[in-house]
C-alpha cells in the first residue's frame, strides 16, 4: 500500500499544489485581480487559468499519469522507459481529456502573457532554458524512479529507519520531478505565447496607453522618473 502510493501520482499531484500554494500567498493582489476582472472575456480567462491550476493535478492523480504523459517527448519505442513501474495504460478517452484540459490551460495562460504585454525577451529565456532543462534533466529523472522500484519490499515490509529514508528521497524527488513538470509546461506555454504576443503587438501598435500592470509599462515610467528635468528654452533673464 505504502508503495503504491509513493509510486503513483498522488503526491507529484501534491507537490504540484503546495508550489501552487506558496506562489499564490505571495501574489494574493494578482489573485484577487484575476477574479474580479472588470472585462467579461478576460474574466473568463483569468479565472479559467487559476480553475485549471487546481483541477489538473488533480485529474493527473485521479484518471491520469505524469510519468506516462511526460513520455509523449520519448520516441514511440522508447515511450514505455517513462514510466517504469507497472502501471496500466490511461484508457485513451481519458488521456484525450487530460491533453485537453492541458492545451486550454496553456492557451489562457498565453492570452494573458499576451494581453499584458511582458515582452518577448522573457519568453526567448523559456523556450531555450525551459527546453535545455527538461531534456538534460528528464533522463535523470527516469534513472532516479529505477530507486523506488527498488523500494518495493522494504516498503512491504517497512521498518522506521529504512522508511523515513524511502519518504524523504521520495519527497526529494517529487520536488525534482515537479520542476521537470514545470519546465515542460513553460516550454510549451512559452510556443503557444511568442505568436500570440507577436498578434496583439500589431493589433495594438497604434495605442498609446500601456498596461499599468505590464513590465513595458514599468519601465516606461521608470526611465521617465529617472531622467533629469530639462533646461527650459526660454530662461528668464536676469536682471542686472
Amino acid at each position: 500500500m505504502l508503495y503504491q502510493f509513493v509510486s503513483g501520482d498522488l503526491p507529484l499531484s501534491l507537490t504540484i499544489w503546495i508550489v501552487l500554494a506558496v506562489w499564490a500567498n505571495g501574489h494574493r493582489s494578482t489573485l484577487r485581480d484575476f477574479w474580479y476582472e472588470p472585462s467579461p472575456f478576460w474574466r473568463v480567462v483569468e479565472r479559467a487559468t487559476l480553475i485549471f491550476a487546481v483541477v489538473i493535478p488533480l485529474w493527473v492523480a485521479l484518471f491520469d499519469n505524469w510519468r506516462q504523459l511526460l513520455g509523449y517527448t520519448l520516441s514511440s519505442s522508447t515511450r514505455y522507459k517513462s514510466d517504469i513501474f507497472a502501471t496500466s495504460l490511461t484508457p485513451e478517452p481519458l488521456r484525450w481529456v487530460s491533453l485537453a484540459l492541458i492545451a486550454v490551460s496553456l492557451v489562457c495562460a498565453a492570452l494573458i502573457y499576451a494581453r499584458r504585454q511582458h515582452g518577448l525577451g522573457m519568453l526567448s529565456l523559456m523556450l531555450v532554458f525551459a527546453l535545455a532543462y527538461f531534456f538534460f534533466l528528464n533522463s535523470f529523472r527516469m534513472r532516479a524512479d529505477v530507486f523506488i522500484v527498488t523500494t518495493q519490499n522494504d516498503l512491504d515490509h517497512p521498518g522506521v529507519a529504512s522508511t523515513i529514508y524511502i519518504i524523504v528521497w521520495v519527497a526529494t524527488l517529487c520536488c525534482f520531478i515537479t520542476s521537470i513538470i514545470a519546465a515542460a509546461y513553460l516550454w510549451l506555454f512559452s510556443l503557444i505565447a511568442f505568436p500570440l504576443h507577436i498578434i496583439f503587438s500589431l493589433l495594438n501598435r497604434n495605442e498609446t496607453k500601456t498596461d499599468p500592470n505590464s513590465i513595458i509599462g514599468y519601465l516606461g515610467v521608470r526611465g521617465m522618473a529617472s531622467d533629469p528635468p530639462s533646461p527650459s528654452d526660454d530662461p528668464a533673464p536676469r536682471r542686472p
